[in-house]
């Protein structure tokens, strides 16, 4: 079976002397930057996940003990 070709991502730009519009896959280093992005991005992404869950969690707990949600938004405030 025959290998299949990577599929890049497109990027497209505007020739100004040809006066028309380019679409392309990405190049080596365009995507090597562009995977480094997502890696960022997915690893920002998981902590905001993670902080908004122990949030949460420390809020039912709160409730739990008998704090209302008011209470604690004017405590936090």
């Amino acid at each position: 079976m025959a290998k299949r070709k990577e599929t890049r991502p497109e990027i497209s730009f505007h020739d100004i002397e040809r006066e028309e519009v380019i679409i392309r896959e990405m190049n080596d280093e365009e995507y090597t930057e562009y995977l480094e992005t997502m890696k960022v991005y997915e690893a920002k992404r998981a902590a905001e996940l993670e902080k908004e869950k122990l949030k949460e969690l420390a809020i039912a707990k709160l409730v739990a003990l008998g704090i209302t949600e008011a209470e604690l938004k004017a405590v936090i405030s």
